[in-house]
């Protein structure tokens, strides 16, 4: 709360069990992936759609944020969190580069159709830059990637060097690599295993 807008926060190695809201633009930067955010069994609502949406790392209020270095671990704790998300940007837009973003699932693994690591939602009509950079994504339930914009305002993406594991199974409809609505720029470099699609 106290860093100025467009400011940074670096955040010391370690294990932090918290939900985190950002609502200015700022680049919050981690050791590395030895910042460690945990999520808490029940998260807090980040924004409502047709309901709850609850994401470890909540970006909204058309903010530009980068998030690097850091582990997200979603603790399989979306039996407890509606819409359960690692990180979520809403009506926002930025860049997630070199992060780990593990566990956003449920307990056992379901066919709910929730559990992204990445997911972005801009219904605003503002056009937006975002950007998935060098990140692992795994154990996730429903997607790795997910984003979704209004057809009049599409997302500008650059979607490079993700490794996407998913935890697909015979028995479940999901999960998905990468999932984009209304979005136009560059994928490449992506390894995609464990998926339906």
């Amino acid at each position: 709360e106290a860093v100025a807008p467009g400011g940074l926060v670096q955040v010391a190695e370690g294990t932090y069990v918290e939900q985190v809201f950002i609502e200015k633009d700022l680049t919050l930067q981690g050791a590395e992936q030895a910042s460690i955010l945990q999520s808490p069994l029940k998260l807090r609502d980040c924004f409502n759609t047709t309901g709850q949406n609850n994401p470890i790392v909540c970006i909204r209020a058309g903010a530009t944020v980068s998030v690097t270095g850091f582990t997200v671990d979603g603790m399989a704790n979306g039996n407890r969190n509606n819409r359960f998300y690692g990180i979520a940007f809403y009506n926002s837009g930025g860049k997630v580069e070199n992060n780990a973003i593990l566990n956003v699932r449920n307990t056992p693994l379901s066919n709910a159709k929730h559990g992204s690591a990445i997911f972005a939602l801009n219904d605003d009509g503002v056009e937006r830059t975002f950007s998935v950079l060098g990140n692992t994504l795994s154990g996730f339930q429903y997607a790795g990637i997910s984003l979704s914009a209004s057809p009049a305002a599409p997302f500008a993406i650059d979607i490079e060097g993700n490794q996407i594991s998913g935890e697909a199974t015979s028995s479940l409809v999901a999960a998905y690599g990468i999932q984009i609505q209304n979005g136009a720029g560059v994928i490449l470099g992506n390894t995609i295993q464990d998926t339906r699609t």
